[in-house]
C-alpha cells in the first residue's frame, strides 16, 4: 500500500511540476508583467509575442528569472522615451534577432505613445535585456526596433519618470541620467 500511495504522490508532484510554465518555451498570447517600483507605485506592461515573438519570449524569461528585479530607470529623455534593464555588473543576457522589418521580420506594432521595444546598438541583432518605453508618438523608430509590448496601465508613473532631475550621461554623450533614478523592486507575469 505504502508503495502505491508513494507512486500516486510521485505522480501527482511530476504533474504539478509539469503544469508550471517553462522558460524555455516560446511565449504564444499576450501576457502581463508587473513592474513594482521601491516607491511602491507600479505600472503593467502587456507583452505581444504576435510582434515579435522571441523578443517577448526572451523578455518574459528574464520577468520570471528575476532579472530586472533592483534594476533602474537609467536612461530618459522627456518627450522622447525612459529606458530600464541595463545591466549594473556582470555579463549582459544572451542577444536576440531584432524582429523589425529593417533586418527582414515583418512588426507591425507602431512606436506610439505606451508602446515598449527592445533597445540595442548599432548592430541589428544586439538586443539583449534594455528597453524602452515611448513617452511620446514615435513612429520614425517604426522598422528599425523591435516593439513587442505596451504598458496597459500605470503610464502616468512613466509620465513622472520625465519630470525628474537629470545630469549628463559621458557614455550616452547625453543629458538623460536621472539624479535619483526610480529603481524596480520586483517585476512578475500576473498569473
Amino acid at each position: 500500500m505504502r508503495r502505491i500511495l508513494a507512486a500516486i504522490a510521485l505522480i501527482c508532484l511530476l504533474g504539478l511540476t509539469g503544469c508550471a510554465p517553462r522558460t524555455d518555451e516560446p511565449l504564444t498570447k499576450e501576457t502581463a508583467v508587473r513592474f513594482e517600483l521601491t516607491d511602491g507605485r507600479s505600472f503593467v506592461i502587456t507583452v505581444m509575442p504576435a510582434y515579435a515573438p522571441l523578443t517577448a519570449t526572451a523578455f518574459v524569461r528574464l520577468v520570471r528569472e528575476g532579472y530586472y528585479d533592483g534594476k533602474i530607470v537609467h536612461r530618459i529623455r522627456p518627450n522622447f522615451v525612459v529606458q530600464m534593464g541595463q545591466p549594473l555588473e556582470g555579463g549582459m543576457p544572451p542577444t536576440v534577432t531584432g524582429e523589425f522589418s529593417a533586418n527582414g521580420h515583418p512588426n507591425a506594432l507602431s512606436h506610439t505613445r505606451g508602446t515598449v521595444s527592445l533597445a540595442r546598438a548599432t548592430s541589428y541583432d544586439s538586443g539583449s535585456s534594455q528597453f524602452f518605453i515611448c513617452l511620446t508618438d514615435q513612429t520614425r523608430l517604426d522598422g528599425n526596433y523591435a516593439a513587442f509590448g505596451r504598458v496597459t496601465e500605470g503610464m502616468e508613473v512613466i509620465d513622472s519618470f520625465a519630470k525628474l532631475e537629470l545630469v549628463y550621461s559621458p557614455a550616452l554623450r547625453e543629458v538623460s541620467s536621472p539624479v535619483d533614478p526610480p529603481t524596480i523592486a520586483r517585476a512578475y507575469v500576473i498569473e
